[in-house]
């Protein structure tokens, strides 16, 4: 019985162990390479249901890898609804790594020159 417990608890360490191995390299091919910044860069047109939905989980996706500090969102707005961007424009109106944007607007933050 006493046995039995040990190797229980064993095997959920061993298992526990492997899934943060596995965590850990999924998170190191995910990353950047380099400490750069980068945009992710998410297109809505008129067809789009979910566009705060879209930017949610890629926000979440990068705070949950750390990639946040070097990631700027682009929301682009190619013909969206006026309500819907307007709702967007709302939503991540306070968070300063969403930019909800025009497609002019995009190519201008996307080919600024840095100094």
């Amino acid at each position: 019985m006493f046995e039995s417990v040990i190797c229980a608890i064993g095997a959920v360490l061993a298992v526990t162990g492997f899934v943060c191995i596995v965590y850990w390299l999924m998170l190191r091919l995910i990353r950047p390479k380099k400490n750069e910044d980068y945009f992710e860069v998410l297109v809505f047109d008129g067809k789009e249901e979910n566009a705060s939905l879209r930017v949610s989980f890629l926000l979440t996706r990068l705070l949950s890898t750390g990639s946040i500090r070097h990631c700027r969102i682009l929301a682009v707005d190619n013909g969206m609804k006026p309500w819907r961007s307007a709702a967007l424009r709302e939503t991540f109106g306070r968070e300063p790594r969403v930019t909800v944007c025009t497609p002019e607007e995009a190519a201008a933050l996307l080919f600024e020159k840095k100094d």
